[in-house]
């Protein structure tokens, strides 16, 4: 594939999603390498309204890259040399930055019958990324369960197994689904008692992520208003996103979201140094995107 066949984004002067169709152009291409000309390329074309200088731009794109590179580390899976960016291994090795790439860049539609379910492994990262980070447990609260479906059954196993909170109060509960809890994680003593880190997350996959959603989730009055006793844990709030955000956005992001676990901190601390334990769906799931794009 030339980089002309390759789409550029909506937002073409935004070094963020530039950057993602950088490192989406190496993923199909030929040789697994794109580089600052074959951006520059794409941003001469004709028709094409771009109000910043290609070159500045540029410059940009691959700073954002060398960023990228530093914040996901081994679960990164291109390398930049010069203007060259590069697969420096085979992206199934790095299956979860890969996946929350394609995600960001093409969005998602669940298709009737599809027995893959990209906002639900995304939840599994994010909920896999936040067990790492404290190093304990984690849980994926978010609708549908599997394992425990109802809301008040599942609030009350998961207080049990945290060791913090006490049962749900409210007896109507048939619209709560998850009430905007998606990833709780906790990190245990020994002895297992009351006081401990605690976290609670939400997730967006959306390109919406930085409206309402941002602040929805109130871990304090969720738990003062769901549960007979609320755990004595600070509660931690985080937020879970596959994008990248801009060092302009992030501290607002933060003040708002919490703990903010982007494209790079869930990669890094999904893979925590090894591949994923499950991977197949991941990968199935990227392939049949960028087919589409052959």
């Amino acid at each position: 594939m030339s980089s002309a066949q390759l789409p550029l984004p909506k937002d073409s002067d935004d070094p963020i999603r530039l950057a993602d169709w950088l490192e989406i152009y190496a993923l199909v291409s030929g040789d697994g390498n794109s580089s600052a000309g074959d951006l520059e390329r794409a941003l001469h074309r004709p028709g094409l309204d771009i109000s910043a200088d290609p070159n500045e731009l540029c410059a940009e794109v691959f700073t954002e890259l060398e960023l990228r590179a530093t914040a996901a580390r081994h679960s990164y899976p291109f390398e930049t040399r010069g203007a060259v960016l590069s697969l420096r291994r085979k992206y199934e090795h790095c299956a979860a930055y890969v996946f929350c790439l394609c995600l960001s860049y093409f969005g998602w539609q669940q298709e009737k019958g599809k027995t893959i379910f990209p906002r639900r492994m995304f939840e599994d990262l994010a909920a896999l990324a936040a067990k790492n980070y404290l190093r304990g447990d984690s849980y994926r609260f978010a609708a549908p369960r599997k394992d425990v479906p109802q809301f008040r059954e599942a609030l009350d196993w998961l207080c049990n197994r945290m060791g913090e909170g006490a049962r749900c109060k409210q007896e109507d509960t048939r619209s709560a689904q998850d009430d905007n809890l998606d990833i709780v994680a906790w990190s245990n003593f020994p002895d297992r008692k009351p006081g401990k880190l605690l976290l609670f997350g939400q997730c967006a996959t959306g390109e919406d992520w930085q409206g309402i959603k941002l602040n929805s989730l109130q871990p304090g009055p969720f738990c003062s208003y769901w549960l007979h006793e609320s755990p004595p844990s600070p509660l931690i709030r985080a937020y879970f996103i596959p994008h990248r955000v801009t060092p302009r956005e992030w501290y607002k992001s933060a003040m708002f979201g919490g703990i903010i676990f982007d494209r790079c901190r869930i990669s890094y601390w999904t893979h925590s140094g090894k591949s994923l334990k499950v991977i197949q769906p991941y990968v199935e799931w990227v392939n049949s995107v960028l087919a589409m794009l052959q």
